[in-house]
C-alpha cells in the first residue's frame, strides 16, 4: 500500500484486523467496503491530478507515489478485457507478472513477510523442507547409510493445502482511466486483502485449512475439528539481558548444540505491547542522538504485528518459518460478495503452505508483567 500514513486507511485496516480477530463478519465486510471506497478515491484523484498536469505515462512511471508501472501486452489484454459491461475477468486469465509484482509488493513493504522465507511458488505443487536439524556430515566409509541420514534431514510439503482467496471489486468509475491505473487498483487490492489473511496465518494459524501459525504447539495432537492449539506463554517480568540470554535465547541451542545467531532472530509483538512496554525497554539511542526501533540492543529485529495476541512476544528465528504462496490464473467473480453497489467483485484464489520448521523454532512469551501500565 502507497499510503502508509494516511490515516483513513490505518484505521480501516485496524478495524479489518479487528473484524478478522473477533469473526465479526459483518464488521469485516463494512471495514472492505470502506477501503476499496477510499482506495478508488484515492487513485481517481491522482489520476485526475496527473491528466491536469498533462503528464506523459513515462513522467507517470517515474512517480514512485503513484504506484503505476508499464504493462506488457499480455498484462493490457488482460486489463482491457473488463468493461463496464462486459466485466469479463473470468475469460481472460490474469498474467504471472500481475501477481509476482504482488508478491514483490508484499515482501517489500511488509515488515514480517520481508524477514520469513516468503516464496512464490506459483506453478510448484511440492516443495523440499528442513525436518530438524541438518546432521553434520559423518567422517568414515562411503555407505548407503550416511545417505539415508541426510535423507532423513528433510521432508516434503505439499503446497496446495491451503487456500486464500483475496478480493477485488471494482466499480464502474473505475473503468475509464485506463489500463495502467486499473492496474494499480488490482494490484494494491490483492496486495491488501492478503496481507491481513497471511499474516495471521503466520502468527496465529491453527493448521486447519490454513498455514500453522508460529505460536502454535507442534508437540500437541492436532484436532481435526479445531486444528493445532496455542503454546503456553512462558512469563517474564523485565527484558535485561539475563533474561534475554537465559530464558529467551538459551532453550534456542538446544542445550549446546546449536549456536544461535542473534542477528536473524525476531521479536514479534504487537503494536500496543511495542509501544506501552517494549519500546522504552529495548529501543536505544545511538551516538548521534537518533532511535533505534526496528533492532534491539543484541541485533535482533523487532516487528510490530496485529496478529500476535496483546500481553505476548514471539522470539525465533526468521528463517525457520517457511511460507509459499502461488497464485491459479484464473479469476472467477461472485455477485454473493457484492460488498458495493452497482460493482462485481472478483475472487483470485490463492494456494500454499506455511509452518514453523520444528516447535522450538518459535517460542511464545507472556509480557504483560513487562514495565506495566499502572493506574
Amino acid at each position: 500500500m502507497k499510503n502508509p500514513d494516511n490515516k483513513i486507511f490505518a484505521q480501516i485496516k485496524n478495524n479489518m484486523q479487528t473484524a478478522i480477530t473477533t469473526g465479526d463478519a459483518q464488521g469485516f465486510t463494512d471495514s472492505f467496503d470502506a477501503f476499496a471506497e477510499e482506495l478508488q478515491s484515492s487513485i481517481m484523484a491522482d489520476a485526475k491530478m496527473a491528466a491536469t498536469q498533462n503528464m506523459s505515462n513515462n513522467d507517470l512511471f517515474a512517480r514512485k507515489e503513484y504506484n503505476l508501472r508499464p504493462l506488457s501486452a499480455e498484462e493490457e489484454k488482460f486489463y482491457m478485457a473488463v468493461t463496464v459491461d462486459g466485466n469479463n475477468f473470468t475469460d481472460t486469465p490474469m498474467p504471472k507478472t500481475v501477481f509476482e509484482r504482488v508478491f514483490e509488493d508484499l515482501r517489500a513493504e511488509h515488515a514480517l513477510l520481508s524477514k520469513i522465507q516468503f516464496v512464490n511458488v506459483t506453478g510448484v505443487t511440492e516443495w523440499s523442507m528442513r525436518d530438524g536439524d541438518v546432521q553434520a556430515a559423518q567422517w568414515g566409509k562411503l555407505c548407503d547409510e550416511i545417505k539415508k541420514q541426510l535423507d532423513s534431514a528433510f521432508k516434503v510439503e505439499a503446497l496446495t493445502l491451503n487456500k486464500l482467496s483475496a478480493f477485488v471489486n471494482i466499480c464502474k468509475a473505475m473503468f475509464v482511466l485506463g489500463p495502467i491505473w486499473l492496474d494499480r487498483y488490482v494490484r494494491e487490492m490483492l496486495s491488501e486483502s492478503t496481507e491481513l489473511g497471511l499474516e495471521n496465518a503466520v502468527v496465529a494459524g491453527t493448521g486447519l485449512e490454513q498455514p500453522v501459525g508460529m505460536i502454535m504447539d507442534l508437540d500437541e495432537p492436532f484436532v481435526p475439528a479445531t486444528g493445532h492449539t496455542a503454546k503456553t506463554p512462558v512469563v517474564i517480568t523485565d527484558l535485561t539481558p539475563a533474561t534475554i540470554g537465559r530464558t529467551m535465547i538459551a532453550p534456542m541451542t538446544k542445550e549446546g548444540k546449536v549456536t544461535v545467531n542473534v542477528n536473524d532472530l525476531l521479536f514479534i509483538v504487537n503494536p500496543l505491547d511495542y509501544w506501552t512496554s517494549i519500546f522504552s525497554e529495548l529501543a536505544f539511542r545511538t551516538p548521534d542522538g537518533n532511535y533505534v526501533l526496528d533492532k534491539t540492543a543484541i541485533g535482533a529485529s523487532l516487528v510490530q504485528s496485529a496478529a500476535v495476541p496483546v500481553g505476548q512476544m514471539i522470539v525465533g528465528k526468521a528463517k525457520n518459518y517457511f511460507l509459499g504462496v502461488g497464485m491459479r490464473q484464473k479469476i472467477e467473480y461472485s455477485d454473493e460478495y457484492r460488498f458495493l453497489e452497482d460493482d462485481r467483485v472478483y475472487i483470485a484464489k490463492m494456494y500454499g503452505h506455511g509452518k514453523p520448521l520444528d516447535n522450538n523454532s518459535f517460542l511464545v512469551f507472556d509480557i504483560s508483567g513487562v514495565n506495566p501500565i499502572i493506574p
